[in-house]
């Protein structure tokens, strides 16, 4: 079934507060999220949030309009798989874009990414006409899970820390499609680091695919001033 959606971030919160075993000062943080997303035709497509300088130890971040798009709106072939990590910035602002980028264009990162797409590409392709969910779903979810958690190496040398991981998937063969209209929140209580709690609220949006078409072009026009690592 074709159908174009959008996987969306509705609002992301954190909670530092018991984090004073890090060794550094966390009075004020600054908190923001990456995404991989991956559909059934194997392209990788990834999204980062604005810093969220000078923030309190612990708050939640709202998004206007629809929300933060992770990815699309497109139609993801018959599964979406994706990995999300919450980020604390200790570094420039002004800085961050470059730092991200490089870290994101080493190879051991493109590697694993590449690695998503092929399976998601050879999946498709010897399942013919049939959407290859079982063959993909977990495999892929867990390459994307495996990219971030390569990324969260390559920042130990480097100001920010990821501090919380999460992954999962959305098909087309559930009821309705994709979960779509269905707004779900997702926390843990303990992060990858420090005694510190995250989450995010996030929902999947049906649109049309002309609507779809329209908001991509205005996108792509909107973002070619942008490093390239937010535009994914």
């Amino acid at each position: 079934m074709s159908m174009s959606v959008a996987f969306v971030m509705k609002s992301f919160w954190w909670n530092f507060k018991g984090s004073r075993q890090l060794g550094y000062d966390l009075r004020r943080v600054e908190p923001y999220v990456l995404a991989f997303c991956a559909d059934a035709s194997g392209q990788i497509h990834r999204s980062v949030t604005p810093i969220y300088a000078n923030s309190p130890r612990a708050g939640r971040q709202q998004m206007s309009g629809m929300g933060h798009i992770f990815y699309g709106p497109r139609d993801p072939g018959g599964v979406l798989a994706f990995a999300i990590a919450v980020i604390e910035s200790d570094a420039d602002i002004r800085g961050a874009g470059v730092r991200m980028e490089a870290i994101l264009s080493r190879p051991e990162v493109t590697t694993a990414t590449k690695a998503a797409s092929d399976l998601i590409v050879n999946a498709v392709a010897a399942a013919g006409n049939a959407t290859p969910v079982g063959a993909i779903v977990g495999g892929v979810v867990t390459l994307l899970e495996s990219t971030l958690q390569i990324v969260a190496r390559a920042m130990q040398s480097n100001p920010d820390d990821v501090m919380w991981l999460h992954s999962g998937s959305f098909l087309a063969d559930t009821s309705p499609p994709y979960q779509w209209g269905r707004r779900g929140e997702v926390g843990s209580a303990l992060a990858v680091r420090g005694r510190s709690a995250f989450g995010l609220e996030y929902e999947v949006v049906r649109t049309t695919v002309a609507l779809a078409n329209d908001i991509r072009v205005e996108a792509e026009e909107n973002l070619r001033s942008l490093p390239s690592v937010f535009v994914g």
